[in-house]
């Protein structure tokens, strides 16, 4: 991969991580599930677990799991075993934003 192209992949991780110790937990969430989910407006479902997404924000699994729980109370997310569904992307990306 040439440099340019490395530095431009190196910037956006750094704004992603940068925005993922901003705002609310329930935002920061689903900050992370929406870039995780990858690009596109439609549903996608991510492989990771509660304990896994705790300690990618830097929170307690508690915390994390009451973040989920208002994702999903919104319909942005459904909670399964080891996943999370994201039945629309385009949705939990914006919410990130507020």
């Amino acid at each position: 991969m040439p440099l340019p192209a490395l530095s431009e992949q190196l910037q956006d991780t750094l704004g992603q991580l940068a925005g993922m110790r901003r705002g609310t937990n329930p935002a920061r969430m689903a900050g992370l599930l929406a870039n995780m989910a990858g690009p596109g407006d439609g549903p996608a479902s991510v492989a990771i677990t509660q304990q896994e997404l705790a300690e990618l924000l830097g929170i307690t699994r508690p915390t994390a799991n009451a973040a989920l729980g208002e994702l999903q109370k919104r319909k942005l997310v459904t909670r399964g075993y080891g996943s999370i569904a994201v039945p629309d992307r385009a949705a939990l990306a914006l919410f990130a934003l507020d």
